[in-house]
């Protein structure tokens, strides 16, 4: 076990070191000095694939800003409780609409008499047992949540709720990535879902840990019996389960879940991948995996990869994130929700100290959906909330939603992170749901302050008669010398200005915009390039350029 691990990381690591030659540099090209195809494509700037040279200026990891009107959902009806989780959001370009499937966690436990340290297991001791319930909400903005009473499941003798029904073979866990998927041809599979499917249960009602991947399978019971008496020859009855819908509130399971046995019970669903033509999701190895590092009796928790043509039948789990030497030594990855985006798969990994017992958001970004980079401090994406916030505790960010010119991020915050905190709070605990924004392609920008400062880019070929910027200008009104001034000049192969298209003749920018046009005095569209290998220089002062793109 231990060398099949050392091997797991060396082959990390090598695989790692590759993907970076090859991000840096254009795809399929390890010369930096050739000229670089962009044709229409965005180009943004989380690396150096577009960028000859910086002077002057720096390349920042942004955060999302959380909303002002946090928390924008509560628990507030009887079948709620106290504890929400956002599961997967959608905008519903058909509907135009946002829909949310959440969770309702609903706990049973007795609180053991103090001292808590004296017991081995906490949670044991109060006879904790969990269950869920999806719901189902809707809204105009994304910010004001309705409730619709859909009238599908009973509750204290009424069907006056949001409630929805559970799977037929009630095995669907909670975090359920779920997509809208209209490319297949029939109606009954329109909605899609991934979900942890969990195994019998145990006496207490809650899962063997050996289903979550908590503890060494060596160590723990075998794997449940066929009518031979013999283990089951695939396998676990446990893992990934997968969901099918017509409309995203009747779901039926699979006959043939779990899909991959044994795993973990955190996955998450990117959907259709067009460049390589089949869904992809990120699924969490558990023991049966035998990939993820040790860590005390169990396992360390990673994000695996995998694909389906069908979404019936998925490829094996392979690593597509593990902690490294940059991270601390109790870091480990809970899940990690993925998205597309202009040539990049963006993940926000939940990075689980367990020390601390924190999950948090990180940014990581990869060019092929396996390989990912993290930021070189590993900065907190979504930070937690002040001491006494709804969100001090936890945040747990589901995949992101594009829409109006933004990315929103959706989360679940808590304020307990682990039974001490849970039986401590008591009536205090209210797991709520919160929202942060970014702007479009504003996961990391090129920045300048009060000098002006250049961006150089390689040399390009492209298509288009257009030159179009997503800059956002600096704050004003604190008295400091902050005057906005963005201009492009146009270079050559030896860095030459190009006639009609110098810096002096480079119209100034200096308002927020995501697709504010370059326009250079007297001179034509940019037909008359198109095709020809060129430079770009951007000279900036108090701004910040997420992305260029021509058009």
């Amino acid at each position: 076990m231990k060398n099949q691990t050392q091997n797991i990381f060396r082959v990390g690591t090598l695989s790692l070191a590759f993907y970076l030659l090859f991000s840096l540099t254009p795809a399929g090209n390890l010369r930096a000095d050739l000229p670089l195809r962009i044709d229409s494509a965005k180009q943004l700037f989380v690396d150096d694939y577009a960028v000859s040279e910086l002077n002057g200026v720096s390349r920042l990891f942004n955060q999302a800003e959380k909303h002002i009107k946090n928390p924008i959902m509560r628990a507030e009806k009887p079948w709620e409780g106290s504890m929400i989780y956002v599961g997967t959001v959608l905008y519903d370009d058909e509907a135009t609409i946002f829909k949310m499937w959440y969770w309702v966690l609903n706990m049973k436990y007795q609180v053991p008499p103090k001292p808590f340290s004296q017991y081995e297991n906490l949670l044991k001791a109060a006879n904790y047992e969990e269950s869920f319930s999806l719901c189902y909400a809707t809204s105009s903005d994304g910010i004001n949540w309705e409730r619709p009473n859909l009238g599908l499941v009973e509750f204290q003798g009424s069907k006056d709720n949001n409630l929805l029904p559970p799977v037929n073979d009630g095995k669907m866990h909670n975090y359920a990535g779920i997509i809208k998927d209209d490319r297949d041809p029939d109606p009954a599979r329109r909605y899609k879902a991934v979900a942890w499917r969990p195994a019998t249960p145990n006496r207490s009602g809650s899962p063997h840990p050996l289903d979550i991947g908590l503890v060494n399978a060596d160590a723990a019971p075998k794997a449940k019996s066929n009518r031979s008496g013999n283990p089951h020859p695939l396998g676990p009855d446990f893992g990934v389960g997968v969901y099918f819908s017509p409309d995203g509130l009747h779901w039926t399971s699979y006959s043939g879940n779990p899909v991959i046995r044994g795993t973990s019970d955190v996955h998450t669903l990117l959907g259709w991948d067009d460049r390589i033509g089949e869904y992809v999701a990120y699924f969490r190895p558990g023991a049966a995996q035998k990939m993820s590092p040790p860590a005390g009796k169990g396992f360390a928790r990673i994000i695996g990869y995998s694909t389906s043509k069908n979404f019936e039948e998925w490829t094996p789990i392979i690593p597509a994130l593990v902690p490294d030497k940059l991270d601390p030594v109790d870091t480990q990855f809970y899940g990690m929700p993925v998205m597309k985006h202009e040539g990049f798969y963006f993940g926000f990994p939940w990075v689980f100290r367990t020390n601390l017992l924190t999950h948090v958001p990180h940014f990581a970004y990869s060019r092929d959906g396996i390989h990912f980079n993290r930021t070189p401090l590993r900065n907190d994406f979504l930070p937690l909330g002040a001491n006494g916030s709804f969100d001090d505790g936890n945040a747990w960010m589901v995949g992101p939603v594009k829409h109006d010119g933004k990315l929103w991020f959706y989360y679940t915050g808590t304020r307990w992170r682990g039974a001490n905190d849970l039986f401590d709070l008591g009536d205090e605990v209210r797991d709520s749901i919160g929202l942060a924004i970014l702007p479009l392609d504003g996961f990391v920008s090129i920045e300048a302050g009060p000098n002006v400062g250049t961006l150089t880019t390689r040399a390009l070929i492209f298509s288009g008669k257009d030159l179009i910027v997503n800059m956002e200008e600096s704050r004003k009104g604190y008295g400091t010398d902050d005057l906005t001034s963005l201009r492009v000049e146009i270079l050559d192969e030896s860095d030459k200005p190009i006639s009609g298209f110098e810096l002096e003749r480079s119209v100034t920018m200096t308002s927020t915009n995501i697709g504010q046009a370059v326009t250079w005095k007297g001179a034509p569209h940019l037909d008359a390039l198109a095709g020809k290998v060129v430079k770009l220089r951007f000279h900036m002062r108090n701004v910040k350029i997420y992305a260029f793109q021509f058009l």
